[in-house]
């Protein structure tokens, strides 16, 4: 197959309907979503047609899908997965179009929403890593557990659904993918990357702030990301005002750019790990949820990153040794830059892409 610099095939044949199920909240945080957008902007861009299905939680993302030229449809808050699978039928069935695919990244739909739903689309697309609950869809993608770990879906799912494992299938947006994978030398660490995602629910932001706030790093920049639908936005705003190293970004549209700049990066354990590894930034990352860990756990393992664990178990003096200890390990550093460089190649949303407009041609 001839394909483009970046892995993506010819242009498609045939335009293509998709809705995207996918939710951000103050509770489960944006990565979902975020993960959804870097696939519905190469569909879109590539000519097919996109429609986004969201409940209205606290900490919603429906202006940034919208902002970024998607329809957005909004489901009312704390509903049922039924209810949930007939209003996505709903949303589906007043486009007049029939759906081609319906990709869903949630850890709160399984088989019963599918079925419903999938009655009224060709083809059902699931983004999942936990692997604890049954689903009834065409592909399944689990690009955090390795091509060994099909055993992990075993009576979960139907014959026929086709299983993409592992890293190789991490959907890294094109603001990543795009930038050349530069292999990074030994360099001091002179500016540390902050970031613990969009809402931050353990506070971490306050924490890491108040370690970092030393002699010992006090020529050392900070650059620290936080959303705007943190709870204690205000809170870190006054408390990085009071640091003169540091930088406070609310939202920056282009996150790749302060990873680039980062020397180390001290933050959570989600979607933005594979982002890290592909700049090779060294990380030292803190578990925020549950589904973070078992991740955190094989990146440290494999010597990409190294996990402090859980963070409501992390003091501020843990956290700033931990800082501390990796800035005078330049070996590791090097080391860990080469194997995240090594563990994501930023191909995975041009696969995605390619087994989509194949299968739903």
């Amino acid at each position: 197959m001839v394909t483009d610099a970046a892995g993506f095939p010819a242009p498609p044949s045939r335009r293509l309907e998709a809705v995207f199920r996918a939710d951000a909240s103050a509770a489960i945080g944006t990565g979902h979503v975020h993960r959804c957008l870097g696939v519905a902007d190469e569909l879109k861009a590539r000519g097919h047609g996109i429609t986004f299905v969201c409940r209205s939680e606290p900490g919603h993302l429906v202006e940034l899908m919208r902002d970024r030229g998607f329809d957005c449809v909004v489901l009312p808050a704390g509903i049922g997965p039924e209810e949930d699978a007939r209003r996505t039928v709903a949303v589906i069935e007043a486009k007049g179009v029939p759906a081609d695919w319906v990709v869903v990244d949630h850890y709160g739909l399984d088989a019963g929403w599918e079925k419903i739903v999938g009655r009224k689309t060709r083809r059902l697309f699931v983004v999942d890593d936990l692997a604890d609950r049954p689903h009834d869809c065409d592909v399944l993608l689990d690009a955090s557990h390795g091509e060994d770990a099909t055993g992990r879906y075993d009576g979960l799912l139907p014959a026929r659904t086709k299983l993409l494992l592992g890293p190789r299938y991490i959907p890294l947006r094109r603001e990543f993918f795009g930038r050349p994978q530069t292999p990074r030398g030994p360099r001091p660490v002179r500016r540390i990357l902050m970031t613990f995602g969009g809402n931050d629910p353990l506070d971490m932001t306050g924490r890491a702030l108040q370690a970092l706030d030393h002699p010992d790093f006090a020529a050392i920049a900070l650059d620290v990301t936080v959303g705007t639908s943190n709870p204690r936005l205000e809170d870190v705003r006054r408390q990085a005002q009071g640091m003169p190293q540091a930088t406070l970004h609310v939202q920056h549209p282009q996150p790749s750019i302060l990873m680039d700049a980062a020397d180390l990066c001290l933050g959570a354990g989600g979607t933005t790990s594979w982002e890290r590894c592909y700049l090779g930034l060294p990380s030292l990352i803190v578990v925020l949820a549950d589904n973070q860990r078992e991740i955190a756990e094989r990146l440290d393992r494999m010597g990409v990153v190294r996990s402090l664990g859980d963070g409501n178990r992390l003091t501020v003096e843990d956290l700033r040794e931990a800082v501390r200890s990796a800035i005078g390990d330049q070996a590791w550093q090097l080391a860990s830059s080469r194997a995240g460089q090594a563990l994501v190649d930023g191909g995975g949303i041009a696969r995605m892409v390619r087994i989509i407009e194949e299968m739903g041609a």
